[in-house]
């Protein structure tokens, strides 16, 4: 991790090298480096290494994971090399921002990163259990309108047919 301006020699820093090959917008890490909670900085950052989606379909430690999120692949492990940034950019983080409580708080990156997944995981059931509920309240109502549509146009038919028997009377 290096500390940079906004500008060195005229020229914009565009992305941020973090550490073995990894780098994420500058933009995004200099929003990350005002954090001060130790659980916001890895939600942020793990958001900006891994993303949201593939976030959902990781996990901290294979063994103890199911895969909750149905017509899915298997849950995988994080990537060894963004989890290794990861570990390090918590550490100086820690170093940084919370040097009293470094013993305590060193080792509890994992930690937040599964329950942050844990919560990416229940978000996306509740949205997708709310799509469903969507889907069922409008089908019915969309078949109660076609149906009523249909013996409406039955009944007309009906009249029309009586009325021109009528007619021909």
């Amino acid at each position: 991790m290096t500390a940079w301006d906004d500008e060195v020699n005229g020229t914009t820093i565009k992305m941020m090298h973090l550490k073995y090959g990894i780098s994420i917008p500058y933009t995004i890490w200099k929003e990350i480096k005002k954090l001060r909670r130790p659980s916001l900085f890895v939600r942020q950052l793990s958001r900006s290494l891994w993303g949201v989606h593939k976030l959902m379909n990781r996990a901290v430690v294979l063994e103890k994971c199911k895969n909750r999120l149905p017509n899915r692949s298997p849950r995988k492990p994080l990537t060894p090399v963004k989890k290794a940034v990861l570990r390090k950019c918590y550490s100086a983080f820690i170093e940084m921002h919370h040097k009293k409580e470094k013993k305590k708080l060193i080792n509890k990156w994992t930690r937040y990163l599964s329950i942050y997944i844990n919560f990416l995981i229940e978000t996306k059931i509740k949205e997708e259990e709310e799509n469903q509920r969507k889907l069922q309240c409008a089908s019915p109502n969309s078949s109660a309108s076609s149906q009523s549509r249909s013996s409406q146009s039955a009944d007309s038919n009906s009249n029309k047919s009586s009325n021109e028997s009528s007619d021909s009377d």
